[in-house]
């Protein structure tokens, strides 16, 4: 069985990845990583961020 991903808003994944908001939002804004927006918040799914940190696609 799938498990469920762990979604993060943008604030927690910064304080989790211990890297700024502004980073994270640039990431969004730029499509460069995975995100769902509702309504006014964004999601961010935690292994797919940390991937994308750990295959180096790209500066912080």
């Amino acid at each position: 069985m799938d498990t469920i991903p762990i979604m993060l808003t943008i604030s927690e994944t910064a304080k989790r990845a211990n890297i700024a908001e502004y980073c994270v939002r640039r990431l969004v804004k730029s499509g460069k990583i995975p995100h769902i927006k509702t309504g006014v918040k964004v999601l961010i799914n935690w292994e797919k961020f940390v991937q994308f940190l750990n295959e180096g696609s790209g500066a912080l």
